[in-house]
C-alpha cells in the first residue's frame, strides 16, 4: 500500500508527517486509530526486545482472560520500529462494563493476600535461584536451558504482574471517581494523595541510597572517588584501596543485591544496575554534592505529604457527612484502595525491574559468549537477533548472513531514533477527544501546556533525556524533560526539581512518583522533547499544567 493515509467516511483522517513514512498493509488499517505506546517504548525496540515480548505479552494475557477484563479485537503494529497498537472491539455497553466491575471485585478483595501468601513467596524464590547462577562458568547447552527456564518464569511473572495491576489499578479508579463525586472537579489526583504513606519498596530503594550517601559524605576518601570524573570500575577500583572504601563498597553491593536488579530502560539493550554501576554511582554523587541545608529529608517529605492525605481526608469526609450512603461508598473504597495500592510499585520491583533484569543479564551473556566465537561482530550485537537466532548462533549453526542482519537492524534503530513519530496514525473517529484536539497546538508563545500533575513551580536548566544514555547530563536542581518515566528512573526524581513528560496522566508513574517528592510536574505535553532545547531554562508550573519557555 502507499505511504499515506486513506480517507473515511466515519471519521478524521490523521495526515501522515512527511519524516515518518506508513506502509499499510491493507485497505482496513488506515481506517483504524492506531496509538503509540509512548510511555513503554519512547525509543525504537531492539530485535531482541520485540522477540522476548511475546512471553511478556504471553503472561498478561492470561491474566486478562482470568479476571475477566480480555477484549478481542486488539491489533498491533510496528511503525518505524515503534509500536502502535489499534481496536476494532465494539465500545462496552453498560452491562457489559458492570459485569467487568462484578469480575473484578473478587480480585480486588483477594489480590492482597494472594501477593503475600503466594506471589510474592513465588517471585523472592525464583529471583533468588537466578542471582545465584553462575553463568561465566555453564557450557553452551547449559546456558541455553538455564535461558528457556528464566523466559518459561518470566511468562509466569508477568502473568501475576496483570494480576496484580488491574484491580489495583481499577481500585484506584474508583476511589479517584468517588473522591469527584464528593468533591467536584477541584482536587484532581485526589486518590494518590489519599493513599500516601505506604513504605513500598521503591521508597526503600531511595531511603537506603540516600543513607550510602550520607555515609559517603562523611568519609574525605569515600566521598572523593565518588564525586570524580573516573568511571564506575575505577571508582570501584579507588574505593578498594582504603578500608573506608572497602566497607562502603561492601555496604554498596549489598544494596545492589537487593535493588540493582533493574535495567536503566526499557528495552533490554539497557544495562542492569549490578552490571554497570554508573548510574547508581552517578545520583549517589548528585546527591552527596548537593547542600544539605537545601535538600528536604525524606522524613521531612513524609511528614508534609501525609499532613496534605490527612487535611483532604478530613476535607472528604466533612464534605460527604450527610450524605451516609456516599460517605460509607468512600469509606470502603478508601479500604480497598489502602490494601491494594502499594503493590502498584512493589510489583515493579520484583517483576518489571529484577526479574527483566535476570532475563537481560543472561542474554548479556549469550552476547559475549557469541562475540567470543565470531558469531557477531561484538556483545552487544546481541539485542539485534531474534531468540532463535541467538540460540542458533551459541550452538554453532549461526545463519550465514547474521552479522549482515545485525548490522541492518541496528542502523534501522538508529535512523528510527531520530524521529518524532506522532501520538496518534490512522483516523480519527468522529468523537474522539483526539479528533477535538488534532489541529490544536499545545504551544504558545513559548508556552507549552500538559496535564497539571504535582503543584508547585520550579525554574531551572532543562534536560532532554531520551535514554539512559543521557542520565549523565542530569545534575542536582535540573529540570528533566523526557517522553516517560519508568520506575527504573525514580532515583532521577532525588535530584531533579522539577519534571515535564510527553506521556503519561494524573495517576501514571511520573505523576505519582513526582507528588511523592513533592516536585512540580507537568505531563501529557506533545513534543516535549523536541521544543524545549536541552540546556535552555525553563519554569515549570505543576499547578496549572504550564512549562514556559521564553
Amino acid at each position: 500500500m502507499g505511504d499515506s493515509s486513506t480517507a473515511s467516511d466515519k471519521g478524521i483522517p490523521i495526515p501522515v508527517p512527511a519524516d515518518f513514512p506508513i506502509q499499510w498493509e491493507d485497505d482496513v488499517e488506515p481506517t483504524l486509530l492506531w496509538t503509540w505506546d509512548d510511555f513503554h517504548a519512547p525509543l525504537p525496540r531492539t530485535t531482541m526486545s520485540a522477540s522476548v515480548g511475546q512471553f511478556t505479552r504471553s503472561g498478561m494475557t492470561q491474566a486478562s482472560k482470568d479476571t475477566g477484563t480480555y477484549r478481542p479485537g486488539g491489533q498491533s503494529k510496528v511503525v518505524n520500529g515503534y509500536p502502535y497498537s489499534a481496536s476494532t472491539a465494539k465500545p462496552m455497553t453498560d452491562d457489559e462494563k458492570e459485569a467487568r466491575a462484578r469480575g473484578l471485585d473478587s480480585h480486588i478483595e483477594t489480590v492482597a493476600n494472594n501477593w503475600d501468601s503466594y506471589w510474592l513467596p513465588e517471585l523472592k524464590s525464583d529471583l533468588e535461584e537466578f542471582k545465584s547462577v553462575k553463568l561465566a562458568e555453564m557450557d553452551a547447552d547449559t546456558l541455553w536451558k538455564t535461558m528457556n527456564h528464566a523466559l518459561e518464569r518470566h511468562t509466569r511473572h508477568w502473568h501475576i504482574h496483570h494480576l496484580v495491576v488491574m484491580p489495583v489499578i481499577e481500585q484506584s479508579n474508583r476511589l479517584e471517581a468517588i473522591c469527584k463525586e464528593i468533591l467536584g472537579d477541584g482536587e484532581p489526583a485526589a486518590a494518590s494523595v489519599l493513599l500516601h504513606g505506604a513504605e513500598t519498596m521503591t521508597v526503600r530503594s531511595i531511603k537506603e541510597m540516600e543513607k550510602l550517601a550520607a555515609d559517603a559524605r562523611s568519609k574525605p576518601e569515600v566521598k572523593a572517588a565518588l564525586t570524580s570524573d573516573m568511571s564506575a570500575d575505577a571508582i570501584r577500583a579507588q574505593l578498594g584501596k582504603s578500608d573506608a572504601g572497602r566497607k562502603w563498597l561492601a555496604d554498596f553491593d549489598a544494596y545492589l543485591y537487593d535493588f540493582g536488579y533493574r535495567c536503566t530502560g526499557f528495552d533490554l539493550s539497557f544495562p542492569s544496575w549490578v552490571e554497570d554501576n554508573s548510574f547508581p554511582f552517578q545520583v549517589i554523587r548528585s546527591m552527596i554534592e548537593a547542600d544539605p541545608a537545601e535538600t528536604i529529608s525524606a522524613t521531612a517529605r513524609e511528614e508534609t505529604l501525609n499532613a496534605e492525605r490527612d487535611a483532604l481526608l478530613q476535607k472528604v469526609r466533612h464534605a460527604a457527612k450527610d450524605k451516609p450512603e456516599l460517605l460509607a461508598k468512600f469509606e470502603d473504597a478508601y479500604r480497598r484502595a489502602q490494601e491494594t495500592w502499594p503493590l502498584k510499585e512493589n510489583h515493579s520491583h520484583y517483576i518489571d525491574q529484577a526479574s527483566t533484569a535476570i532475563v537481560r543479564i543472561m542474554l548479556a551473556e549469550v552476547g559475549r559468549r557469541l562475540s567470543a566465537t565470531g558469531a557477531t561482530v561484538s556483545a552487544d550485537d546481541v539485542w539485534y537477533t531474534e531468540l532463535d537466532e541467538a540460540e542458533a548462533a551459541l550452538t554453532g549453526t549461526a545463519p550465514a548472513d547474521l552479522q549482515k542482519l545485525v548490522a541492518e537492524r541496528r542502523a534501522d534503530r538508529q535512523r528510527y531514533s531520530k524521529l518524532t513519530p506522532p501520538k496518534h496514525i490512522g483516523t480519527f473517529p468522529p468523537d474522539h477527544d483526539a479528533a477535538k484536539q488534532a489541529n490544536a497546538s499545545s504551544e504558545t508563545s513559548g508556552t507549552l501546556r500538559g496535564t497539571a500533575a504535582s503543584k508547585g513551580e520550579a525554574t531551572g536548566i532543562a534536560r532532554v533525556v531520551l535514554s539512559p544514555d543521557d542520565f549523565h547530563k542530569v545534575r542536582k536542581g535540573d529540570v528533566l524533560v523526557c517522553r516517560s518515566t519508568a520506575p527504573m528512573w525514580t532515583p532521577l526524581f532525588r535530584v531533579i526539581s522539577a519534571l515535564v513528560s510527553e506521556a503519561g496522566g494524573i495517576l501514571s508513574h511520573p505523576a505519582v512518583v513526582a507528588r511523592e517528592f513533592e516536585l512540580p510536574a507537568v505531563v501529557g505535553v506533545p513534543r516535549a522533547t523536541s521544543l524545549v532545547v536541552d540546556g535552555q531554562p525553563i519554569t515549570v508550573s505543576g499547578t496549572d499544567g504550564l512549562v514556559h519557555t521564553g
